[in-house]
């Protein structure tokens, strides 16, 4: 039998290939409930997983469009950071800080 941990890390994968499931089919998948599915994507959000859940008719286990899985993005705290500092460095400075900003942010969820 396969630890929580480990089927979190295989949900996260399913979901980075097929960008979005229903909670029944992954229920399925994995031999457990539907709220063991929300229980997991929430816990593998809140340690900044690109990966959310939508309740309803249209709703789902979704990854947050543009992001892959296993690639890093920078916390809030270090994206905030950066932000604050673009207002002391050089103008050419600046354009190299807001690339990565913009390269290692964690993109807006489409909800």
């Amino acid at each position: 039998m396969q630890s929580a941990n480990e089927r979190r890390r295989k949900i996260l994968a399913v979901i980075s290939i097929r960008r979005h499931d229903i909670v029944e089919n992954l229920a399925y998948e994995f031999c457990v409930s539907k709220k063991t599915v929300f229980r997991d994507v929430d816990i593998l959000s809140l340690e900044h997983n690109p990966i959310y859940a939508l309740p309803g008719r249209h709703g789902g286990i979704f990854m947050v469009e543009g992001c892959n899985e296993g690639k890093k993005y920078l916390e809030i705290d270090e994206k905030n950071l950066l932000v604050r500092l673009l207002d002391f460095v050089e103008p050419n400075d600046r354009v190299i800080l807001l690339r990565i900003i913009r390269t290692f942010s964690l993109p807006d969820k489409h909800t």
